[in-house]
């Protein structure tokens, strides 16, 4: 959580887009937890991230003298509180990685040990693992972690109580990169490939074998299927990644897919089939629940990206950048159309709808500065302008657009300005703060619509929430 501050803030790499002039911009003050405007939760405090733990609010940062450069930061700390900044208390310093699992509040270190943290402060530290990766998963049989340098799949049972000791699942499944998760969990179980292609499935009371010749397993973010690339010998005897395959675990069926390689969001993987052509096969999107295959929206794609949402996203566009988007109504079963965009453009999903940012593709002497258009579309297709003259650090909502300005990207202290909201339908404009960076985090973090944002302004100083306009 704390391990990029990049991250930790949500900037992304977007550049400068032209769009309609800014309206006015009136100041307002939105009252929140029992106060009429603003309330500030921690003086002092450049908050990079936060999330809820039960009804805990956790902040990780760092503490700062407002008189002092933001330049050097160091000693990072984590803090607990409850939503409104009550009851605050220090949890722990130096803290590296912090992962929320359920209600589990978990702190890794460089060595591989994890405590669990109490959010009240109430409890010390419990160490849950000595030697694991920063990544885990709940099951029936407690919390799972993978263990990298005994090559292990291990579990702490019942990890809300002391004392318990740590129980090896499955051997011999190793880390193949830093990136690559080595488990999966799905519906109570985790599940492993080993070193000897076996795919393993743990929980309950023992591990299962449950295919052999894997050579990896991928799980879409929703869904109730594993991908599972096979292994296969080619003529010359060798053995090579073979034919993809949708696997149901609750019934044991297992789908093939007849795709080599593909990129798996939902309820589709999109992929190419294997060929010895000279001229490569087109793109395809098989149902990974019954094999079928789906007319892509459009021919000669040059470019296919899924988005994160509920609903799969296409993208496609060339040397022009400019980018048609698609998504799936799986009420209609047929692509949706959802514009084209001239220039570099992002998607993601915000709820209800698709927020579409869009900027110049030229290159930019700032890129935190420089500003773009946000276009909100709903899932059939209508497309409004959420706002323009807005900020990479932003988030939206289904009638908001928030978002704080960069002055420049020569030194921290560039990266607060005003705070401004714009309205999805008549474009008004607010400015809630000045001084101010957004906090929008990597993950979403529910305060109910209400929003978390640092000021770096003398006494005023601080991490704050309010509300919208």
């Amino acid at each position: 959580m704390l391990r990029d501050l990049a991250r930790g803030l949500g900037v992304f790499f977007l550049i400068t887009a032209c769009g309609p002039s800014v309206e006015e911009v009136v100041d307002v003050r939105v009252g929140t937890c029992g106060h009429d405007g603003p309330v500030r939760l921690k003086e002092h405090f450049f908050a990079v991230a936060a999330s809820m733990v039960g009804e805990r609010l956790v902040v990780g940062g760092f503490e700062v003298d407002p008189a002092q450069p933001l330049e050097e930061l160091h000693s990072p700390v984590l803090h607990g509180m409850g939503p409104c900044g009550e009851d605050p208390v220090e949890l722990l310093r130096g803290v590296l990685d912090v992962r929320v699992v359920g209600d589990l509040l978990l702190a890794c270190d460089a060595a591989g040990h994890v405590d669990r943290i109490d959010p009240y402060g109430v409890r010390p530290p419990e160490r849950l693992f000595e030697r694991v990766s920063c990544r885990f998963g709940l099951t029936s049989a407690g919390l799972i972690a993978h263990d990298p340098v005994a090559e292990a799949i291990v579990v702490r049972p019942e990890p809300t109580r002391d004392g318990v000791q740590v129980l090896t699942l499955a051997e011999g499944v190793a880390e193949t990169n830093a990136s690559a998760q080595p488990f999966h969990v799905l519906d109570d179980h985790a599940y492993a490939v080993d070193t000897a292609s076996r795919l393993l499935q743990m929980g309950g009371e023992e591990t299962t074998i449950v295919a052999t010749e894997v050579a990896g397993i991928e799980l879409p973010a929703r869904g109730d299927r594993l991908v599972v690339e096979t292994r296969a010998v080619d003529d010359d005897g060798d053995l090579v990644d073979g034919p993809l395959q949708s696997w149901h675990p609750a019934t044991g069926t297992t789908i093939g897919l007849e795709l080599r390689m593909a990129w798996i969001d939902w309820p589709f993987a999109f992929g190419r089939r294997e060929s010895d052509d000279a001229v490569p096969p087109p793109y395809e999107a098989i149902d990974l629940r019954d094999g079928s295959a789906v007319q892509p929206p459009s021919t000669g794609l040059q470019f296919w990206r899924p988005g994160p949402g509920r609903h799969l996203l296409f993208a496609s566009g060339g040397a022009s950048h400019e980018q048609t988007y698609w998504s799936w109504s799986e009420e209609k079963r047929e692509w949706v159309n959802l514009g084209h965009y001239p220039g570099c453009s992002a998607a993601s999903e915000r709820g209800e709808h698709i927020e579409i940012y869009v900027r110049e593709c030229s290159v930019a002497e700032s890129w935190y500065a420089d500003l773009g258009e946000v276009w909100l579309v709903d899932y059939d297709g209508r497309q409004r302008l959420g706002a323009s003259g807005v900020s990479s650090n932003r988030f939206s909502t289904s009638d908001r657009v928030v978002w704080s300005v960069f002055s420049n990207d020569e030194e921290l202290e560039g990266w607060f300005g005003e705070l401004l909201v714009s309205e999805r339908e008549d474009g008004e404009r607010w400015r809630i703060d000045r001084d101010a960076l957004l906090f929008t985090g990597w993950e979403p973090l529910d305060l109910g619509g209400e929003i978390l944002y640092t000021v770096r302004d003398g006494g005023r100083s601080g991490l704050w929430r309010s509300a919208l306009p």
